[in-house]
């Protein structure tokens, strides 16, 4: 039985870091991005996705600090915006800006 918490230990580690390091780059890839591209693709506003990303990755940022880091409810809707901004909504404003193509 204790291996059973010890991988479950590593596994959720490795999830909290893994995601705190997306966030991360979705909210540099956001603060980076241009603010018309936004509106292009008939999305948020830059600044709303700034917030949305920001808030997430700080909510990462704390749980990655604790002694026994772990995937709770909140870590979830993280790793969901996270996933939500770099496969959609980077996607869309990188078409934009560079084309299809």
């Amino acid at each position: 039985m204790p291996f059973a918490f010890a991988a479950e230990y590593v596994i959720d580690k490795v999830l909290v870091y893994a995601v705190t390091l997306l966030l991360i780059w979705a909210f540099v890839d956001c603060a980076f991005r241009r603010a018309d591209a936004f509106v292009a693709i008939g999305t948020l506003q830059k600044a709303i996705w700034l917030l949305i990303v920001g808030f997430a990755a700080l909510i990462m940022v704390w749980q990655s600090l604790l002694a026994r880091p772990q995937m709770g409810f909140l870590s979830w809707i993280a790793a969901f915006v996270a996933a939500f901004y770099l496969l959609e909504i980077r996607r869309g404003l990188r078409e934009a800006i560079e084309g299809p193509w």
